[in-house]
Protein backbone atom coordinates (compact mmCIF):
# COMPACT_ATOMS: atom_id res chain seq x y z
CA UNK A 1 0.00 0.00 0.00
CA UNK A 2 2.83 2.41 0.88
CA UNK A 3 4.48 1.67 -2.47
CA UNK A 4 1.30 2.59 -4.35
CA UNK A 5 0.90 5.86 -2.45
CA UNK A 6 4.56 6.72 -3.01
CA UNK A 7 4.28 5.80 -6.69
CA UNK A 8 1.14 7.91 -7.12
CA UNK A 9 2.83 10.85 -5.40
CA UNK A 10 5.84 10.57 -7.68
CA UNK A 11 3.67 10.43 -10.80
CA UNK A 12 1.72 13.48 -9.63
CA UNK A 13 5.03 15.27 -9.09
CA UNK A 14 5.99 14.45 -12.67
CA UNK A 15 2.67 15.66 -14.03
CA UNK A 16 3.09 18.89 -12.06
CA UNK A 17 6.60 19.21 -13.45
CA UNK A 18 5.38 18.90 -17.01
CA UNK A 19 2.28 21.07 -16.69
CA UNK A 20 3.42 24.11 -14.76
CA UNK A 21 5.89 25.67 -12.40
CA UNK A 22 5.87 27.73 -9.23
CA UNK A 23 7.59 31.07 -9.45
CA UNK A 24 9.44 32.42 -6.43
CA UNK A 25 10.37 36.10 -6.45
CA UNK A 26 13.14 37.74 -4.42
CA UNK A 27 10.62 38.86 -1.79
CA UNK A 28 9.19 35.30 -1.62
CA UNK A 29 5.69 36.40 -2.56
CA UNK A 30 3.60 34.20 -4.83
CA UNK A 31 2.27 35.47 -8.13
CA UNK A 32 -0.61 33.28 -9.31
CA UNK A 33 -0.45 34.94 -12.74
CA UNK A 34 3.11 33.65 -13.11
CA UNK A 35 2.05 30.04 -13.57
CA UNK A 36 1.85 28.99 -17.19
CA UNK A 37 1.10 25.63 -18.72
CA UNK A 38 3.03 26.45 -21.90
CA UNK A 39 6.54 26.59 -20.47
CA UNK A 40 9.53 24.57 -21.68
CA UNK A 41 11.67 21.52 -21.04
CA UNK A 42 15.40 21.89 -21.54
CA UNK A 43 17.22 18.87 -22.99
CA UNK A 44 20.89 18.58 -22.04
CA UNK A 45 23.67 16.05 -21.89
CA UNK A 46 23.91 14.65 -18.37
CA UNK A 47 27.71 14.56 -18.24
CA UNK A 48 28.50 18.09 -19.40
CA UNK A 49 25.16 19.87 -19.01
CA UNK A 50 25.42 21.22 -22.56
CA UNK A 51 22.00 22.36 -23.79
CA UNK A 52 21.03 20.20 -26.77
CA UNK A 53 17.55 21.52 -27.38
CA UNK A 54 14.39 22.91 -25.91
CA UNK A 55 10.81 21.68 -26.01
CA UNK A 56 9.03 24.98 -25.90
CA UNK A 57 5.66 24.64 -27.55
CA UNK A 58 2.54 23.13 -26.05
CA UNK A 59 2.62 20.49 -28.80
CA UNK A 60 6.25 19.56 -27.98
CA UNK A 61 5.48 19.23 -24.28
CA UNK A 62 2.30 17.22 -24.94
CA UNK A 63 4.27 14.90 -27.22
CA UNK A 64 6.90 14.48 -24.50
CA UNK A 65 4.28 13.56 -21.89
CA UNK A 66 2.57 11.10 -24.24
CA UNK A 67 5.84 9.49 -25.35
CA UNK A 68 7.25 8.76 -21.90
CA UNK A 69 4.11 6.86 -20.82
CA UNK A 70 4.10 8.21 -17.25
CA UNK A 71 1.26 5.91 -16.25
CA UNK A 72 3.47 2.84 -16.89
CA UNK A 73 6.43 3.92 -14.72
CA UNK A 74 7.30 1.54 -11.89
CA UNK A 75 9.34 2.40 -8.80
CA UNK A 76 12.64 0.62 -9.07
CA UNK A 77 16.14 0.34 -7.71
CA UNK A 78 18.73 1.77 -10.11
CA UNK A 79 21.03 -1.03 -11.27
CA UNK A 80 24.70 -0.47 -10.50
CA UNK A 81 26.95 0.76 -13.27
CA UNK A 82 24.43 2.76 -15.31
CA UNK A 83 25.65 6.02 -16.82
CA UNK A 84 23.40 9.07 -17.02
CA UNK A 85 22.84 10.08 -20.61
CA UNK A 86 20.40 12.97 -20.63
CA UNK A 87 18.86 15.59 -18.39
CA UNK A 88 15.36 16.92 -19.00
CA UNK A 89 14.87 19.98 -16.81
CA UNK A 90 11.71 21.95 -16.15
CA UNK A 91 12.89 25.54 -15.64
CA UNK A 92 10.71 28.32 -14.32
CA UNK A 93 9.42 31.35 -16.20
CA UNK A 94 10.80 34.83 -16.72
CA UNK A 95 10.29 36.25 -13.23
CA UNK A 96 13.22 37.88 -11.37
CA UNK A 97 14.31 34.76 -9.49
CA UNK A 98 13.01 31.35 -10.51
CA UNK A 99 13.95 27.94 -9.19
CA UNK A 100 13.95 24.73 -11.19
CA UNK A 101 11.43 22.24 -9.92
CA UNK A 102 13.19 19.03 -10.87
CA UNK A 103 15.19 17.19 -13.49
CA UNK A 104 14.51 13.84 -15.16
CA UNK A 105 17.66 11.83 -15.93
CA UNK A 106 17.77 9.09 -18.55
CA UNK A 107 20.46 6.41 -18.77
CA UNK A 108 22.56 5.00 -21.61
CA UNK A 109 21.27 1.67 -22.91
CA UNK A 110 18.78 1.28 -20.07
CA UNK A 111 15.06 1.82 -19.56
CA UNK A 112 15.34 3.74 -16.29
CA UNK A 113 14.58 7.30 -15.31
CA UNK A 114 15.49 9.20 -12.15
CA UNK A 115 13.65 12.28 -10.95
CA UNK A 116 15.77 14.65 -8.87
CA UNK A 117 13.82 17.37 -7.12
CA UNK A 118 15.28 20.78 -6.46
CA UNK A 119 13.56 20.98 -3.09
CA UNK A 120 14.92 18.47 -0.61
CA UNK A 121 17.25 16.84 -3.14
CA UNK A 122 15.07 13.74 -3.44
CA UNK A 123 15.90 11.12 -6.07
CA UNK A 124 13.18 8.74 -7.23
CA UNK A 125 14.04 6.04 -9.78
CA UNK A 126 11.60 4.30 -12.11
CA UNK A 127 11.82 1.56 -14.67
CA UNK A 128 10.16 2.77 -17.87
CA UNK A 129 9.05 1.22 -21.14
CA UNK A 130 11.81 0.65 -23.69
CA UNK A 131 9.91 2.80 -26.22
CA UNK A 132 9.97 5.70 -23.70
CA UNK A 133 13.74 5.22 -23.19
CA UNK A 134 14.19 5.20 -26.97
CA UNK A 135 12.20 8.43 -27.29
CA UNK A 136 14.29 10.15 -24.61
CA UNK A 137 17.47 8.92 -26.34
CA UNK A 138 16.23 10.34 -29.67
CA UNK A 139 15.88 13.81 -28.08
CA UNK A 140 19.57 13.71 -27.19
CA UNK A 141 20.77 13.15 -30.77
Amino acid sequence: MKTRIFSLSAVLLCLFLLSGCVIVKENLSFDPGGISKAQRIEVAGASDGQLLGTLDTEEDIDAFVESVFIESWKLSELPAGLEREGAFTRPGGGEPKVHKICTLYSYKDAAYLTITTAVGAIDITFSIQQSAADYLHSLLQ
